[in-house]
């Protein structure tokens, strides 16, 4: 029978217990014996997934700083397209190198060690951004890009360790939904954040004649705008730094679940039994030939949506809206999923293929195959189909998670989110660097289709993938 007790009661030994870690984090519902392991869920878990939201936003908006300022970059600095779309590459590319390091830091130290070490990184990056923009050195931004990178590692990998450790099986997916989707999140608000703080506008004109010599107080003023925005970036880097520095701990004192508490194979162990999951490997091919196309390609909203004659800062605005639109798909989906817990394949397939047919709308305007007259419906038609596009697909982006997470058990959550997050930032990475060449970068049609195309790869792959819920069948088992 399950020994239920309350955490307030007047039993000396079980309050000293809770309170062994700190005094004031152990709030809690009422604590539970089952299967044998004794479980509490502590209302502290909303603050942990605060402080995991924000920060991830944070790094989010950071990573995103260059490719919405492209035009005053140019204008600007007399820096290349390409060579601000490197910067972005070299922020993503990084995590291929740093992503196991972390992993085992994660598993041997913990969550907040990892966050911190990483976070002092993006400080250090930041300050770097700062120094080249003041010097108008570009090589030293670059520098910069791989250490701001560094900063998104251990926030892209932990999502639904975060959840394991702290929520219950009727809250976890919601967990993930909000941990996984607030970087996305921070991108979206990247996209009006630098052109606002910027304040000039570049307008398409200015770019189609960018060796117009410009008045000194024109290029001044871009020139301070961007440096405002990298002194903004610094001072979200330095926060979140000290967020997690004041209280963020590794794990509650007692477990939340069964499946939390049950063990997990070791750091190498655990490596080889995600690179043996075939269904694994089907669902990580499926995660980043969607999401990560579509993460490669909503950056780049200033420069797909130039030939419908749409300016830098209304393509910030239009980016924007997949803010909204991500955390309102993340919501949805998820809490679907919690109440409907068996069925993550038949929710990821209905929310990518709307999405895909959203895609296939826009990239036929862009292509000329749908004609819009009014520049002003033109515009309303772009930016429902980007929240509408970005609602489905990112939505999306925790049921990836936490089907991995079922596919890869026993295997600890933190390795699920290092393979997929790898693939991700490597296509993210290989497309931004597609940039640098000419051709490519004139004709833009090419990233929407590789988009749709992506979606419907992503649909096929669902089909072909099994059902498995092993953590969850382990935590039915006691409820």
């Amino acid at each position: 029978m399950n020994q239920i007790r309350d955490s307030h009661g007047d039993n000396e030994e079980s309050t000293n217990l809770l309170r062994s870690e700190d005094e004031h984090d152990n709030e809690l519902v009422p604590k539970e014996t089952i299967g044998g392991v004794e479980t509490a869920v502590y209302k502290k878990r909303w603050w942990m997934l605060f402080v995991y939201c924000f920060t991830a936003t944070a790094q989010g908006m950071i990573w995103n700083t260059w490719a919405p300022l492209t035009g005053a970059a140019v204008i600007g600095f007399q820096w290349t397209e390409g060579q601000i779309t490197a910067l972005q590459a070299l922020s993503g590319l990084v995590y291929i190198v740093a992503a196991f390091p972390i992993l085992y830091v994660i598993e041997k130290y913990g969550l907040r060690l990892a966050l911190l070490l990483t976070f002092l990184c993006a400080v250090v990056g930041n300050i770097a951004w700062v120094l080249g923009v003041y010097t108008n050195t570009y090589w030293v931004v670059a520098v910069g890009s791989p250490l701001v990178g560094v900063g998104m590692c251990s926030i892209l990998t932990a999502p639904s360790l975060l959840s394991l450790t702290w929520f219950p099986v009727n809250e976890r997916n919601t967990a993930t939904g909000c941990a996984s989707i607030a970087v996305y999140v921070g991108v979206g608000l990247g996209f009006i954040a630098g052109p606002n703080i910027v304040g000039t506008v570049v307008t398409v004109h200015d770019l189609d004649n960018a060796t117009i010599t410009h008045s000194e107080d024109y290029l001044a003023d871009i020139r301070n705008g961007v440096r405002n925005t990298m002194y903004c970036d610094c001072a979200l880097a330095v926060l979140s730094c000290l967020l997690v520095f004041i209280h963020f701990p590794n794990k509650p004192p007692l477990p939340p679940t069964q499946s939390q508490a049950a063990p997990r194979v070791n750091y190498w162990d655990g490596v080889k039994h995600v690179l043996k999951s075939k269904q694994f490997y089907i669902l990580n091919m499926a995660f980043n030939i969607c999401v990560g196309i579509f993460n490669s390609w909503l950056p780049l909203a200033s420069i797909i949506l130039r030939p419908l004659g749409i300016d830098q800062k209304l393509a910030g605005w239009i980016g924007f809206s997949t803010t909204p639109a991500s955390i309102f798909g993340s919501i949805l989906l998820t809490r679907l999923a919690d109440k409907f817990k068996r069925n993550l394949r038949l929710l990821a397939i209905i929310s990518t293929s709307v999405g895909m047919i959203l895609v296939g709308v826009l990239a036929c305007i862009l292509q000329g195959y749908i004609l819009i007259s009014s520049p002003l419906t033109m515009k309303v038609v772009v930016f429902i189909l980007y929240f509408g596009i970005c609602l489905c697909i990112n939505g999306s982006i925790p049921l990836y998670y936490e089907m991995g997470c079922e596919m890869a058990y026993p295997a600890h959550e933190a390795v699920v989110g290092v393979f997929l997050q790898i693939l991700q930032l490597t296509v993210i990475g290989i497309y931004l660097l597609l940039l640098l060449n000419d051709s490519l970068d004139t004709n833009t049609e090419w990233m929407t289709w590789t988009l749709f195309a992506g979606t419907l790869v992503a649909i096929v792959l669902w089909f072909v993938m099994n059902d498995r819920y092993p953590r969850l069948e382990l935590d039915s088992l006691y409820t």
